[in-house]
């Protein structure tokens, strides 16, 4: 029983949390929980599945908008050159 304990819900959500914390340090946003035994743990992983979906839709759309605000400020909307700033460096 312990065995089963260990192997059917312990190490399902310690897997988790080194997920969480990889997330959280690497901002690995691509990586995603595995599937469980147990109906309530798969359902609690599909869950942070479709957040971590989420939370890299949102981190891939600022990447892209920072990228672009950094283009905007560093060239002329009209010719597309760099600034006089950009040209003296």
């Amino acid at each position: 029983l312990t065995r089963r304990l260990q192997q059917d819900v312990v190490a399902p959500i310690e897997a988790l949390a080194g997920l969480a914390d990889a997330v959280r340090r690497e901002r690995a946003f691509e990586r995603r929980a595995g599937r469980s035994t147990i109906a309530e743990i798969d359902r609690f992983n599909a869950d942070f599945d479709a957040l971590l979906a989420d939370m890299q839709r949102w981190h891939d759309g600022f990447v892209a908008e920072n990228r672009s605000l950094a283009h905007r400020a560093a060239h002329d909307p009209l010719t597309g050159l760099g600034h006089r700033a950009s040209f003296e460096r």
